[in-house]
């Protein structure tokens, strides 16, 4: 009879270790912080309509509605919605998620119509992008927002320096200003490990992603302020990035109230952008889609100042892989 009771314990022993190891440490990356200096911030959502997978319990507008109850939740001004409309033409009804966007007081901004990776394209097809994007803008919204604003697809500003130069050259003529980013805590692949742990119903897992999104969006916070600080030699007005996701619509309340604690003061895009810094044009032909920080470092070769990744995009894609 002992002997069973061994094996039953060394057996439940044995699930709780690979449980841990799978979760890892829950006080991990939460403590020890550095400090953060105020920091002005503005926020921005990419990929309207629809992004990445959902729940089956989950549907566009709904999620589409509880990302703006996150930002109506911290008070934020207006926030552009940078968005990218082909899916239109497969889920029409995800055309309300544009119009709640819209009635909410947020702003659209231009993504190109079909996420056209310029490193993938030509300079005329993707140019032809843009402005089948910004016909169906100017349907949407008749009133023009305050600034007219352009988001590279996945960051990428093509893989040669001519193609770079006559794409912003395009925009600038068009009035365009390019939104860049200096903060982003890879939220697209967040999502995509919830949606499969969900599918599982794996709810510790779950509960770690819900903690621990948290602590990879203020890592990255100080991560970019110390950039910032390295190429500029002082602190910018950051940019964030962030998608119109299942994920965010559960815990981008949480993610954005936790950034304010620390410091963060969430201000409008064209504040923003008037900073000096983003009239600089690191002119390189990078792959890949880094920051606009990250660019400016490798202009200026310097040496780069991160700290150890715990939330790698690899970590988090394994999470609940079968």
């Amino acid at each position: 009879m002992k002997r069973q009771w061994v094996g039953v314990l060394i057996g439940i022993g044995s699930v709780l270790f690979c449980s841990v190891v799978a979760l890892g440490d829950q006080n991990e990356g939460l403590d020890a912080w550095e400090p953060l200096d105020p920091m002005e911030m503005a926020i921005t959502v990419d990929d309207l309509p629809a992004f990445g997978e959902i729940p089956p319990d989950m549907n566009r507008r709904d999620i589409g509605k509880g990302v703006l109850r996150a930002l109506e939740s911290i008070h934020t001004p207006p926030v552009y919605g940078f968005s990218n409309a082909q899916q239109l033409t497969w889920a029409p009804e995800s055309l309300d998620v544009l119009k709640d966007w819209l009635q909410s007081g947020h702003f659209l901004g231009n993504h190109t119509f079909s996420h056209v990776n310029l490193a993938h394209s030509t300079a005329e097809a993707y140019i032809a992008d843009i402005v089948a994007m910004d016909g169906l803008l100017t349907y949407l919204s008749p009133l023009a927002p305050p600034v007219k604003v352009f988001r590279y697809p996945y960051m990428s500003e093509g893989d040669t320096v001519e193609k770079r130069d006559r794409v912003r050259n395009f925009l600038e003529n068009k009035g365009y200003q390019v939104a860049q980013v200096t903060v982003h805590y890879d939220d697209w692949a967040w999502n995509g490990a919830y949606v499969r742990c969900h599918a599982m119903n794996d709810k510790a897992q779950v509960q770690w992603l819900r903690q621990h999104v948290i602590a990879a969006a203020r890592r990255e916070v100080r991560q970019a302020q110390k950039m910032a600080k390295l190429v500029a030699g002082r602190d910018v007005r950051h940019i964030l990035l962030l998608h119109v996701s299942a994920f965010n619509a559960l815990t981008l309340a949480e993610v954005l109230s936790a950034l304010q604690a620390d410091g963060v003061k969430f201000i409008d895009l064209p504040r923003a952008m008037n900073d000096p810094i983003y009239r600089l044009n690191p002119g390189l032909s990078l792959s890949g889609g880094p920051t606009f920080l990250k660019q400016l470092i490798e202009a200026k070769n310097l040496a780069y100042p991160y700290g150890k990744q715990l939330y790698s995009i690899e970590r988090i894609e394994a999470i609940c892989k079968r």
